[in-house]
């Protein structure tokens, strides 16, 4: 979980400075490039969750191991 979480962080993180950075500057963008911008923002926070999801089922077999 740890290496699928801390990619889609990044992922998300840099696509979140991107964005600022198009929107702060005012940036004339196309709407494929708009999309494609949204669209990896959307795989890291994909990422993430698959990321959480994984963590809370190896701390629930660890859990049930325990007992």
């Amino acid at each position: 979980f740890y290496i699928i979480y801390n990619i889609g962080l990044i992922i998300s993180f840099i696509m979140l400075v991107v964005r600022g950075i198009v929107q702060a500057n005012e940036l004339v963008v196309s709407k494929g490039l708009n999309g494609a911008i949204s669209g990896i923002s959307g795989i890291g926070h994909i990422m993430l969750g698959v990321g959480i999801v994984l963590y809370f089922i190896i701390l629930k077999s660890n859990i049930i191991k325990q007992n």
